[in-house]
Formats: structure tokens, C-alpha cells, sequence
């Protein structure tokens, strides 16, 4: 394949057009995210997506990465509702209704944020109704607005999408999500027969990966002065792999 420059980037001469200006397909669109490899002593913060081209104002911004959620239960978690570190969504490369032979919308779409980590050490089990959600954002769309000008002459690359993150907790049955974020499309008619024109979709993250809970329970801790006392100390629950418990004065 003829590699040539246009401006300061490499494109494939056989897969240009004239119509695009000078444009041409890349090599690689927004390419989704790449789940992380966790477990129950390393978390990660969900990568932020990367913003679209923005040559001529329209471009889209990147989403913003999910957080870390830790929580240390030691008594009961109950009812229903949702726990979530879920990445953004990518924005769209769009602008308002063009006026008279114009055009809007023509950059590119901004990638999705990752999904975060959700880490629990509970002592009791987590019920069925509570949700726990971790998932990637989807990809930014091209959104091209025309006013009686030509709509086959720029087709920008949507958004890439946010790869699913990580949940860990002790015990229980919640429902889990750590899907990843689908790819933005265009609305380009070049390329209607494939619309996400090289963006991806995120890969999956990692779910019920089990960590440990552990608390220490003291006796005989109360003494009066002149008194004395035996102090004695009980592990409920499991310490971590390794772990030593040990006193100190």
C-alpha cells in the first residue's frame, strides 16, 4: 500500500476519496478500551476517553473515567438500590441547525471514559436487590447537519467506547454489570454500510472477584485503676492471603 502525508499524519492513499477534502481512513478509528487486569489487592480508576477532532468546532470532549467506590461493612446492607463507578459517555460531534448552504457537525466524536472499581469487604451477605455497576460509556456519534450543501465530502471517526471495570466484594448475590460501552456511528452517507467508520466497542471488565473480610473482637478491654485484666482478641471473618495479626505496646 502508497503511504503519503497529509499534513502531519500518515493515510492510505487507496482508501481515499476526493470528495473528503484530503481527508482519508486511518488506519484505526476510536478504538474501545481495553479492560484492566484486577484483582482483589489492585484497583484502577476508569481511563478517561480521548476528545474527537476538532478542526472545525465541533469536535466532541472525551468522558471522564469512572471512580473507585470502597466500602468497609461491618453490619448489614439492606433494601434495594444501586451502587455505581461507571465511565461517561463520549460527546457527540454536532452543532446547531446550519444556516444557508451550511454544514455542522463535521469532527470528530469524543471517546468514552472506563468504568471504575467497586470494591466491598462486608461481613454479611449483599442481597439480590442491590445493583452493583462498573460499566464503559458508549462512543461519541457524528451527528453531520447539511442546508442544501453537499453531505458526501467529510466523514470523521466517532467515538471509541469505555471498557467495563472491575467489582469485588466478601459475600452475597448481588446483580452485577461490568459491560463495555458500545462505539459511536456517523451519519455519513460514504460510509452508511459502516457507520462506526473504525471505532470499536469496550471490552468487558472483571466481576465477582472475591476478596476478604476480617474484623477483630476484643475482651476482657476494661480495667479500673489498680486493676488488671488478660486482654484477648478474636479474628471474625478471614484475614488477607499472608495476613498476621500481631500485639504491640
Amino acid at each position: 500500500i502508497s503511504l503519503g502525508l497529509v499534513g502531519s499524519e500518515m493515510c492510505i492513499r487507496d482508501r481515499s476519496n476526493g470528495a473528503w477534502n484530503g481527508d482519508c481512513r486511518r488506519i484505526a478509528g476510536g478504538t474501545g478500551g481495553h479492560a484492566l487486569i484486577y484483582d482483589a489487592e489492585r484497583i484502577f480508576m476508569g481511563g478517561g476517553g480521548g476528545a474527537g477532532d476538532d478542526n472545525n468546532n465541533f469536535g466532541g470532549d472525551g468522558g471522564r473515567g469512572g471512580g473507585i467506590v470502597m466500602l468497609q461493612v461491618y453490619g448489614n446492607i439492606t433494601g434495594t438500590g444501586s451502587i455505581t463507578a461507571d465511565g461517561q459517555d463520549g460527546e457527540n460531534a454536532t452543532g446547531p441547525a446550519p444556516g444557508w448552504g451550511g454544514k455542522t457537525g463535521d469532527d470528530g466524536a469524543g471517546g468514552a471514559g472506563g468504568g471504575g472499581a467497586i470494591y466491598i469487604s462486608n461481613a454479611n451477605p449483599i442481597p439480590a436487590g442491590i445493583d452493583l455497576i462498573a460499566t464503559g460509556g458508549d462512543g461519541g456519534d457524528q451527528n453531520l447537519q447539511f442546508h442544501f450543501a453537499s453531505p458526501d465530502n467529510q466523514a470523521d471517526g466517532p467515538g471509541g467506547a469505555g471498557a467495563g471495570g472491575m467489582i469485588a466484594y466478601s459475600n452475597g448475590t448481588p446483580t452485577e454489570d461490568v459491560s463495555g460501552g458500545i462505539a459511536g456511528t456517523t451519519n455519513s452517507s460514504l460510509v452508511n454500510s459502516f457507520p462506526q467508520n473504525g471505532a470499536t466497542d469496550g471490552a468487558t471488565g472483571m466481576s465477582a472477584i472475591s476478596n476478604s473480610f476480617f474484623d477483630l473482637q476484643a475482651e476482657n478491654d476494661t480495667v479500673c485503676g489498680g486493676g488488671s485484666t488478660t486482654l484477648t482478641a478474636n479474628v471474625i471473618g478471614t484475614l488477607p492471603s499472608g495476613g498476621t495479626i500481631e500485639w504491640y505496646d
